[in-house]
């Protein structure tokens, strides 16, 4: 198969392609992904073992992550296309060099943010700490972090310290938006599992895959194009492929389908 006929398939990494051990169901068979220390992290069970080899087989396999620049350099997996990283703020070549095109577009538009929003990390990260939260909130930890690349935050997330704690982020964005924190005109909120996260409408994945769609898979017209996603926020990347697919253990599954 030419690479010109060789179907493209991008594709979403955590949970889809592959699962932290707790979330993983039945054995693992592959380490996908590191933690920071240089542990396994992420595992793939037999049944994604398999959907791997043939997707890499036989697909142009383009990563398409919430994971960071950083993050990406824990994979254990052969990836040799494009990267799209953190959200879809930034994309890698398949020399793994950053594409300067989209990198411009991106800082462009950050720049055009007034400083409030710009400032958003303090206000944040202050939040972690608040008096009225930890009132509210006595036996809930959120942990902040602030997602860089090209040396400005673009992203801001938290989670909980304590998985059994995920639903106190649906409360938290709550009052993260009572409280006018975050501007929903400017800002969207991704929230999946442990992970709130609010990140500026000019990046997403949608925007990372129809940038490469149009400069750089110039010959996609005759390439079948497919999505793999697992969350809300994957949806609109996977709409701009032919076909869509999502594990039946998701957050799209369990919100848009149903069993008898």
């Amino acid at each position: 198969m030419s690479d010109f006929t060789k179907p493209i398939c991008f594709a979403d990494l955590d949970d889809t392609i592959f699962n932290t051990r707790r979330k993983l169901v039945g054995e693992a068979v592959v380490v996908g992904a590191l933690n920071k220390e240089g542990e396994p992290a992420s595992f793939l069970n037999e049944k994604q073992a398999n959907m791997f080899e043939w997707l890499n087989a036989t697909t142009e396999l383009i990563v398409n992550t919430a994971r960071t620049s950083r993050n990406v350099k824990q994979l254990v997996l052969p990836f040799s296309s494009y990267m799209a990283v953190s959200h879809g703020a930034l994309i890698f070549d398949k020399q793994g060099q950053v594409i300067p095109g989209y990198r411009e577009l991106i800082i462009e538009q950050y720049n055009a943010l007034d400083e409030g929003h710009k400032n958003l990390a303090l206000a944040l990260s202050e939040l972690a700490t608040d008096d009225a939260i930890l009132r509210d909130f006595p036996d809930v930890t959120f942990r902040y972090r602030e997602a860089k690349e090209y040396d400005i935050t673009l992203i801001h997330t938290f989670k909980v310290t304590d998985n059994t704690k995920q639903a106190s982020l649906v409360d938290l964005n709550n009052e993260i938006i009572k409280r006018g924190l975050v501007d929903p005109e400017v800002f969207y909120t991704h929230l999946n599992g442990n992970n709130l996260a609010y990140i500026p409408r000019f990046i997403s994945k949608q925007n990372a895959v129809a940038y490469l769609l149009e400069h750089h898979l110039k010959d996609h017209e005759a390439r079948f194009v497919l999505g793999l996603g697992d969350s809300d926020s994957d949806l609109p990347f996977m709409m701009e492929c032919d076909f869509a697919a999502f594990p039946k253990v998701s957050q799209i599954a369990s919100k848009y389908t149903t069993t008898e």
